[in-house]
């Protein structure tokens, strides 16, 4: 009974070391060879009723894309970026729950990326988050 177990728990493991490498792999595929990663992939399993938060820093005339993958369809899946007063700065559904965004801030800004998963998809779901940056081009 125990190696049963054993091998189920096992099975389980793989598949989902699987899909999030999977994941990452879309994730990455949003970034052309311009972005550098921030060296980080920033996980998160939800349930539709509930959110995760990532706290993150962006410097000032820098120019950063942020790029989100998930184990169920991208339209039901929402981030925004929040500053430390929880105002709205950007969220993607203004924009048909795009996948990825690019970003430059005119002075560096800690704020908070809270993800959700549509109330209405009634499955939970694996997030998967990267941030790239690069040099925004000149003004002349």
């Amino acid at each position: 009974m125990r190696t049963n177990l054993l091998i189920i728990a096992l099975f389980f493991a793989a598949s989902l070391q699987g899909q999030t490498e999977t994941l990452e792999k879309r994730t990455k595929s949003y970034f052309d060879n311009s972005y550098i990663s921030d060296g980080q992939v920033y996980r998160v399993m939800l349930n539709p009723e509930e959110e995760g938060e990532f706290e993150v820093t962006f410097f000032s005339g820098t120019m950063y894309r942020v790029a989100m993958s998930a184990t169920i369809p991208p339209e039901n899946v929402t981030y925004s970026i929040t500053d430390s007063d929880k105002n709205i700065i950007f969220t993607n559904e203004d924009f048909d729950n795009s996948p990825y965004w690019n970003f430059v801030f005119t002075s560096t800004f800690d704020c908070k990326i809270v993800v959700n998963i549509d109330k209405e998809e009634q499955q939970s779901g694996i997030v998967i988050m990267m941030i790239g940056y690069k040099n925004p081009p000149e003004a002349k």
